[in-house]
């Protein structure tokens, strides 16, 4: 139910333009005496009219004075390589080898002492 105020919808729609006779009627006579609704109107209108315009053109010559950086223009402050290398990875090698093998001699030894002593 839409209490006394017009509703949003209604007001977008009088804003664009696209209320037809009765409504359009009903919708100004409320935004002529409701102060809420008549700014909410006035921001309407703006948007209505600003929605599809055009961008504002700019003279290339306005950047050209030095102070304005390009995101594409190297900035000498940038340290050369933000992110620190990838620590080096070594695959496993003769080190693993040579490690099971000593414990595989410690294994050994220890399993003939037991059977030996027994």
């Amino acid at each position: 139910m839409q209490d006394q105020h017009t509703g949003v919808r209604d007001l977008e729609r009088y804003a664009d333009g696209q209320l037809d006779g009765i409504e359009w009627v009903a919708v100004h006579a409320h935004v002529q005496e409701c102060e809420p609704c008549g700014r909410l109107a006035e921001q309407a209108q703006w948007f209505a009219e600003h929605r599809n315009a055009e961008p504002a053109d700019f003279d290339p010559a306005d950047f050209e004075d030095g102070d304005f950086e390009s995101w594409d223009v190297e900035n000498p402050d940038w340290p050369a390589d933000p992110l620190p290398a990838p620590a080096e990875v070594h695959p496993p090698g003769w080190s693993v080898v040579a490690g099971a093998a000593a414990v595989a001699a410690l294994v050994a030894f220890a399993v003939g002492r037991a059977l030996g002593a027994g």
